[in-house]
């Protein structure tokens, strides 16, 4: 009696360990490993399937699904929106060059200036004569006198303008031209007592080549330059009352000028300086010029490159 209650315990005792063996359950916390064989094949052990191609080579393949041209991506996983791409090439990296309106210069550097020159020179010689028609329709006679001209008898302003190209780091050549009018001349105008003829307008006109040497530091710059050409002194005879397309006549004399002349300038930007100038006559040594401009140059500081 006491055997048999002992083998009744021992039974119930065992039971749940086996039922758990052998049961499935959904309530359980390990995975679950299935074997989807097919039961068709009497051996039972697992086949494993080669799904490579049958070529030659029986090596696994890699293939790269990158298109041919594609840059790699780097991906930064802290913020999902930004993506980084690396080009495959090398990247190179160029000076940005000069700032509007200079980037897409091409060609030479130049430097183009405008300002006003002031001068006093030695006079031409005037002795002229001629006849002019009066607003009545009649003919007048005049005369032109200027007596011997002497040392500054003449004075005058212009509006000048002046472009200049860099031959070399401290060398440069360049043309101007002033237009202006005389403040200052000994030339008279003569004519009869009943005559109404005046001079209308007394007009100073000058075209120079120019060759000079620079040399800069910094923002200052000092030049030395040379200058030669030809200076232009017109007189104009018109009826008084007269306008501009009413009959007139122009006398001109034009004269030789060189001059030796010494600049400073001040670069207020890369590409922008004023300049002041001082010049003396080589050919009268008593003819003196002074001038203001402001320029413009097409490369930083009027470098050639």
């Amino acid at each position: 009696m006491r055997v048999g209650m002992i083998g009744l315990l021992a039974s119930v005792a065992l039971l749940p360990r086996s039922a758990a063996a052998g049961g499935h359950h959904e309530d359980h916390d390990g995975p679950t490993v299935r074997d989807h064989r097919t039961h068709d094949n009497s051996d039972s052990a697992p086949v494993v399937r080669d799904h490579r191609t049958h070529e030659e080579h029986d090596a696994p393949v890699v293939r790269d699904h990158r298109s041919e041209h594609e840059a790699t991506v780097v991906r930064d996983h802290r913020r999902t929106e930004d993506v980084y791409f690396a080009p495959v090439d090398d990247v190179v990296v160029q000076d940005s060059g000069p700032s509007e309106p200079f980037a897409n210069v091409r060609g030479p550097t130049w430097m183009f200036e405008i300002g006003g020159l002031a001068q006093r020179f030695r006079g031409p010689a005037f002795n002229r004569n001629g006849s002019v028609e009066t607003l009545d329709g009649s003919m007048s006679d005049y005369g032109l006198a200027s007596g011997t001209p002497t040392s500054n008898d003449s004075a005058g302003g212009s509006f000048d303008m002046r472009f200049i190209v860099p031959t070399s780091e401290h060398l440069y050549a360049g043309a101007e031209l002033g237009i202006g009018g005389l403040t200052r001349t000994p030339i008279r105008l003569m004519t009869d007592d009943s005559s109404d003829l005046h001079l209308s307008s007394r007009s100073l006109i000058g075209s120079n080549l120019v060759v000079g040497a620079r040399a800069r530091l910094g923002i200052a710059e000092l030049d030395g330059e040379v200058a030669g050409g030809a200076r232009i002194v017109s007189m104009t005879v018109q009826s008084v009352g007269a306008y501009e397309d009413d009959p007139s006549e122009t006398e001109s004399s034009l004269s030789p000028v060189v001059e030796a002349r010494l600049r400073g300038a001040l670069w207020v930007t890369q590409h922008v300086f004023v300049a002041a100038q001082a010049g003396v006559g080589v050919l009268d040594r008593d003819d003196r010029s002074i001038g203001f401009s402001i320029g413009v140059s097409s490369r930083a500081f009027g470098q050639i490159r």
